[in-house]
């Protein structure tokens, strides 16, 4: 059985070696009617420099940073599986060392959909020509089915 490999990249960096061993699960989402998710969950450890907590006090995961997950099978070229943005942290502390950890959830491009809200005209355009050009302005390939009616703006 050939060899799979996993990396993740953050903010299309790859995360350092001591990310990648606290790693205690990856949970990839795909779906074809909703936003594809990533969860993760990370072992959480007291730094012993200054006793700030490991990925918490670092500023890793702020709101809207880029998580990628790529899966290498054997000797083929690595496929990513998700890019998502950071939407949620949680932390859960224990009193038993080791037991301590960081919930990351990350929503695939579609939460930058959301982010503002414009108030924007569009005269004479069916609802698919509307549909194409947002999603076309946030750099989202697309395929729209036609929808030929055009309301009349008289």
């Amino acid at each position: 059985m050939p060899d799979v490999v996993y990396s993740l990249l953050l903010d299309g960096n790859p995360a350092p070696p001591d990310l990648l061993g606290s790693v205690l699960r990856i949970e990839v989402e795909d779906h074809a009617r909703m936003a594809d998710m990533l969860r993760l969950r990370l072992a959480l450890r007291l730094r012993e420099d200054d006793g700030g907590w490991s990925y918490v006090d670092d500023g890793l995961f702020a709101r809207l940073d880029t998580i990628e997950v790529r899966v290498q099978v054997g000797s083929r070229s690595p496929e990513t599986l998700i890019q998502a943005h950071v939407i949620e942290t949680t932390c859960r502390f224990s009193a038993t060392p080791g037991e301590s950890s960081l919930d990351v959830v990350a929503m695939d491009p579609t939460v930058l959909l959301d982010l503002e809200e414009k108030v924007r005209a569009w005269p004479n355009m069916s609802d698919s020509d509307i549909a194409t050009t947002l999603f076309g302005e946030h750099g989202f390939a697309t395929e729209v089915d036609d929808t030929p009616v055009r309301p009349d703006e008289q």
